[in-house]
Parts: structure tokens; sequence; C-alpha cells
């Protein structure tokens, strides 16, 4: 009967070890899988937001390009309409006669028309001195000179001054943002074509266009949201370095603007114009790269110290030099790679004790034949050969009891050989030995102490075959025994032997 394995001997370790083993291989193959997936879910998503950057960098570029030539052509074709001269010289005479009784309303009205077509702008007339003769919004007072006093040095001044000299007739151009005011006056750029009374320049029309119309062609075309690039924005920046468009996250929320920006004088300068536009420097590396010719796309922080994708490409307009930034936040872009994150964990958690436990049933299932097994062992080893075993299944536990019933078999017919073996050595020298000195197990002792020499009496009985019948030879043979027996106690013989 073999012992029963106590709860504390049993092979607890080895089933602990079983479901650690497997608890961390699924710990590993989920974390592999997990670590394959994020790096190729983070090139794809680096590709894919480059690409879209790249994409709506060139296209609202592209929108600006188109509009900015559509809108330059209409003012060329507006200065070179002969009612737009003949207005311009009835109101140059009126400026340099105040007295003058003239009735110019018919050609304010007309040139109010014409300024409804570009907008909410204001339309000036500036003649051949560069004096403001003629503005439809009242929002510059006829008679301002461009050369000299307070417009003096302004982007107006030098567009009109300045740049339309140096291109050919006919050619319209815009000038950067002038940032608003105080009062409320939002940002604007302006537009001047030169007006020609033949081949001689008589003087300037000029279009102010609100900021708001450049934001407009900003975020035309391709939309942020639809490319997954989150709170992602556009926004122009000219030569200067200085913002020349609204960016959407001040459209989105001003006060949050304003706390990113950390100079305290450009966040009071901001603030008070209302708007960065015209007053925030944009000197960044995707700036920088456009403005040499060359396109930019990559990781680069903004003007307001944020990591972003970027993307920045030059815009192909007469008169001024623009680059267009499209830029993401990298956390906005990141964003699924950190819920996929979350998602990993939450596999994790549920896959680890879903291993471990399946592990345990497992390793369970595995080492409940072991304590069987060594209870067998155990037994064979005290000296147990009749082994009794639960049923032996077909495996490599099932193979092992029956190789511990035949070994246990094969040592109980060595033990009985070798039994065998000590009886018949233990006869042989009890045969030529006294009793005394051979032990139960056929092992000689006691060889080494003093033995007495004593006479030994052999004494014969001769008869003749008539003289005594069996009987009587038996008696005398008796009483030789009896009297060698006596001899060998009285005289402590060993051995006494009578034939």
């Amino acid at each position: 009967m073999s012992e029963r394995v106590p709860p504390w001997r049993r092979p607890r370790r080895l089933r602990r070890q079983i479901t650690a083993v497997l608890a961390i291989t699924a710990l590993i193959a989920v974390l592999l899988f997990g670590v394959l997936n994020f790096v190729a879910a983070n090139r794809l998503l680096v590709t894919g937001t480059t690409d879209q950057l790249q994409t709506v960098a060139a296209s609202r570029a592209r929108s600006i390009e188109l509009g900015a030539n559509r809108f330059l052509g209409r003012i060329a074709t507006t200065a070179a309409d002969r009612s737009v001269v003949t207005a311009l010289e009835d109101f140059t005479a009126a400026d340099d006669d105040p007295e003058s009784p003239a009735d110019l309303s018919e050609q304010d009205r007309f040139l109010e028309e014409v300024a409804d077509t570009y907008g909410d702008g204001d339309l000036l007339l500036v003649d051949a001195a560069g004096t403001i003769v003629y503005s439809a919004r009242d929002r510059l007072e006829p008679g301002t000179s461009l050369v000299s006093g307070a417009l003096a040095d302004t982007t107006l001044a030098t567009l009109v001054l300045d740049q339309l000299d140096r291109v050919r007739a006919g050619t319209a151009l815009a000038s950067n943002v002038v940032a608003g005011n105080a009062d409320g006056t939002p940002p604007a750029l302006f537009s001047a074509a030169s007006i020609r009374d033949g081949n001689q320049v008589v003087g300037t029309v000029v279009i102010e266009l609100p900021v708001t119309a450049l934001d407009q062609i900003t975020t035309a075309g391709v939309d942020i949201d639809d490319a997954g690039l989150g709170n992602g924005q556009s926004y122009v920046v000219a030569a200067n370095r200085l913002l020349q468009s609204t960016p959407e996250s001040w459209l989105r929320d001003p006060e949050a603007y304003l706390d990113d920006i950390d100079d305290e004088e450009l966040r009071a300068m901001t603030e008070a114009a209302g708007s960065p536009t015209g007053v925030q420097p944009i000197d960044t590396d995707p700036v920088r790269t456009a403005l040499e010719g060359e396109q930019f796309v990559g990781t680069a922080s903004n003007a307001l110290g944020q990591s972003t994708y970027a993307s920045a490409v030059s815009i192909d307009m007469p008169g001024v030099e623009w680059v267009m930034v499209t830029e993401a936040p990298l956390s906005d872009v990141r964003r699924p790679l950190f819920d996929y994150l979350i998602r990993m964990a939450i596999v994790v958690a549920i896959v680890l004790p879903v291993a471990a436990m399946v592990g345990f049933v497992l390793a369970r299932r595995l080492t409940r034949p072991i304590p069987a097994a060594v209870a067998a062992a155990r037994s064979v080893a005290d000296g147990e050969r009749e082994l009794d075993l639960p049923a032996l299944s077909n495996d490599e536990f099932g193979d092992l009891g029956r190789r511990l019933q035949k070994m246990a078999g094969a040592l109980a017919r060595q033990e009985r050989a070798l039994d065998a073996e000590y009886e018949r050595k233990r006869q042989l020298l009890l045969s030529v030995l006294p009793p005394h000195l051979v032990r139960d197990d056929g092992r000689v002792s006691g060889t080494g102490d003093q033995v007495d020499v004593a006479t030994i009496v052999s004494v014969a009985i001769d008869a003749d075959a008539g003289e005594l019948d069996d009987d009587e030879l038996t008696e005398v043979l008796a009483s030789a025994g009896d009297v060698s027996e006596r001899l060998a106690s009285e005289r402590s013989i060993d051995r006494v032997r009578v034939s």
C-alpha cells in the first residue's frame, strides 16, 4: 500500500512555476503584439499626418494664390476703368480747390458701389502726389498725405509710393497685413493698382481688404478636422516674420491663446490689437525653411512653444512674400496612440488573470499524477514491492507508473535471489563453523575470540552383522551419543558428531 502524500508535500512549487510561465508567456505575447502594432501604427500615423499636412498646406496656399490673383486682377481692371480715372481727376480738383462748388455725388455713389463689390473694406483714391483725395468709408480723411505725416513710412505708403513704381502698368500688388487698433479697427491688408491716363500715372486706387477675407481663403479647401488633424490650424506668415492671418486657435479660445504667450509685452500688444495678426512674430523652423524656397515637413515647435507636426510652403503672390504654415499638435496627433495604449492596458489586465487561471488549471491537471508517482517511488525506496497505483493513463505519467511497477517487481525478484543466496551461504558456514560464529545474514563473527583446545574422542563400534540386530545397534549408538554430548558439555567442546 503506497503512502498518501501530505498536502504540504505535494508539488505546489511546480504548479506555481507552470502557472507563472504560462502567465508570463501570455503577457510577453500580448506585449510583443502590442509593441509591434504600436510601432506600425505610429509609423502609419506619422506618415498619414505629414501627408495630410502637406496636402492641406499646398491646398490652402493654392487657394490663396488663386483668390489673390483674381482679386488683384479685379483691382487692376478697376484702375483701368475710365470712370475711376474721371472720379480721381474730379476729387483731385476738389481737393486742390476746397471751395469749388462741383457736385461729386455721382462720382461718390459710383465709387461706393465699386467699394461694395470688394466687401466691407475701404476704397481709396490717391493722387500722383501721394495725397488721399477720396475714402469710400470715410476711414481716412481726404487731404491726408502718404509722403509726410502719420501715414508716412506705413505699409500703405510703401505700397503706393514705392512698390507700384517698380512694376509694369496694369499690375496690382498686395501689402502685408496691418495690425488692428485699440479702437476696434480690425487687421487689414491693402491692394493697389496705378491709375493711368494714357501713358501717364495720375494716381492710385487702393482697396482695403479685412483680414477676415484672408482668413476665409486660408480656411478654404481641405478641412482640418476632416483631415483628422484634431486642433490643427493654418496661418500665413510674411517675410518680416509677422503673422498675416488669424490662427484658428485664436478663433477657438482667445483667452487660452493669450495665456500661452510668455512675452508680457507681446501679450499686452496682442490684447490691445484684439488679434495676434500683424503683431505676433512667427520665427520658427517651418517659416524659415519655406522662406528659403524649400518645403518643410516634420516636427517643430510653434511660436507658442508647442510641439507640433508641421508643413510649410511658399505662396506665389504679387507684392508680398508669404508662406503657408499648417500644423497639428503632437498631443492631438498621437491621441489615437495613447488610446491604443489604454486599450492594450485593458487587454493586459484581462488577459493576464485569464492566462494565470488557465495556467493554474492546466498546471493542476498536469501535476495531479505527480503525488502518486512520488509516493510510489518513496514506497519502493522504503521496501514496498506491491505498488497500489491509480488507473494509469496513456501519457508520460502512466508510463512512469508502469516503469515503477516493473522496477518494483525486478527488485522483488532480486531480493528473493539474494535471500536464497544468503541462506545457502549461511548453511555452508554452519556446516563447518559453530552456530554462534555465523550471523543470521550469513556473515562470520567472533573469529577473533580465544578458542580452547580440547581432546576429541572418537569411539568406533565394530559389530559383526550377526551379533547385533538393528534395535540393539540403535541403542548402542544412542548411548554413545549421550556420552559424547555429556563429555562435550563438560569439556566445552563446540561440536560433537556421532555417526
